[in-house]
């Protein structure tokens, strides 16, 4: 069992790993883009955003249905003009918000729909900083300035999130410690072997407080 003890920083994303974004946003979120699609007549590429959702991220989704830069940019406009006052945290979320420990928030898409989420949540203070990160682009960047930000090494810094296939293989590449939450409703996809895999937050917590 890889030790926690010297752990000096959390790198948390936001949804599906604190918020349940999937049965509270992600549904409409999709369903809206699958519309803007079908009405642009592109239906090939809407049945696949039918096909994923829930599968893998919308990222990875959009890059795959290889639509024109119009389309693309429409898709976007319709996966981000959302209401987030359904938006909730996980009964789970306060185990690792409650932690004595410094946390960032590293969270992709939308600048302006993610900090709504933010706002509405209200856990802005719970965090020493912020990175946003463009929908279409990769977190590791984020990650990075991390480092440099709070002048920590890769093994000082445990980033927890819900993508094995993005933030954690991200975070495992830089050699941080990572941990997985595996939500029941949001499949994982086995291609690494993170430093923790829980299905509770309150496991991932535990484990940073016995240390």
């Amino acid at each position: 069992m890889v030790s926690m003890r010297g752990v000096k920083i959390l790198i948390v994303d936001m949804d599906n790993t604190i918020c349940d974004t999937f049965h509270t946003l992600s549904k409409r979120q999709w369903e809206s883009v699958v519309k803007t699609l079908e009405k642009r007549g592109y239906t090939t590429q809407a049945a696949v955003f039918k096909r994923k959702l829930g599968k893998q991220s919308f990222k990875t989704t959009l890059e795959q249905a290889k639509l024109p830069t119009e389309a693309q940019l429409a898709a976007m406009q319709a996966y981000d003009d959302l209401d987030v006052k359904h938006l909730k945290l996980y009964s789970d979320a306060k185990a690792i918000l409650d932690l004595d420990i410094p946390k960032v928030l590293v969270t992709r898409g939308d600048k302006k729909l993610q900090a709504a989420k933010i706002r509405h949540l209200g856990i802005a203070k719970r965090f020493k900083r912020i990175y946003y990160v463009p929908t279409m682009e990769k977190k590791e960047a984020a990650l990075k300035q991390v480092l440099k930000d709070f002048k920590v090494k890769p093994k000082e810094c445990l980033v927890i999130g819900d993508r094995i296939e993005e933030e954690i293989l991200e975070g495992m590449k830089l050699g941080m410690l990572t941990a997985l939450i595996d939500r029941p409703d949001w499949p994982t996809h086995r291609i690494a072997k993170p430093t923790i895999s829980a299905k509770s937050l309150y496991v991932i917590a535990d484990r940073l407080r016995h240390v």
